[in-house]
């Protein structure tokens, strides 16, 4: 079985600083991440890790919430993945690489989904940016999805809020 039948196909990859779950000492440590079509956060050691297969942990992103939050520890650029009780803390290495892995992860959630988080005040710029990434593509399913479940309005009436 080859590893992009066993782990999902890759949609974004970088590095990003995971916050390590302890409790007396929590440390940041900066890791190489997958996200996949499995809806997975994967992360390695090290990027050649990921060649070798040695998967360091991952999380599981399908229906969690995410939020920016403030600098933890003196690191900036954090976001919190919050699926049932675990939270997990993240930290991109800037500004424009943190909006991007939110964006990403928020497709998971469908455009009925990003929908609803255009009322978010934390995260309706990420699910703008979001459907109109999805809007933008070449398929015709996307934007007859976009249609179909009445994202038009919503990102007008944004549209019009940010002016």
């Amino acid at each position: 079985m080859s590893e992009e039948a066993k782990h999902g196909k890759p949609l974004k990859l970088g590095f990003l600083f995971i916050l390590a779950p302890g409790k007396l000492k929590r440390v940041f440590k900066y890791r190489f991440c997958i996200l996949t079509t499995f809806k997975e956060l994967d992360w390695f050691k090290k990027q050649e890790d990921c060649q070798e297969h040695k998967r360091g942990g991952y999380i599981n992103v399908d229906g969690c919430d995410i939020e920016e939050i403030e600098d933890v520890l003196g690191q900036p650029f954090c976001f919190q993945v919050k699926l049932g009780s675990k939270t997990s803390v993240l930290a991109a290495e800037s500004h424009q690489d943190r909006v991007n892995w939110i964006v990403e992860i928020l497709k998971f959630r469908g455009i009925p989904g990003l929908i609803q988080l255009l009322d978010s005040a934390d995260l309706s710029k990420h699910a703008a940016y979001a459907l109109a990434n999805l809007a933008g593509r070449k398929s015709d399913d996307s934007q007859i999805e976009i249609v179909r479940c009445g994202a038009i309005g919503p990102l007008l009436e944004f549209q019009r809020k940010c002016e």
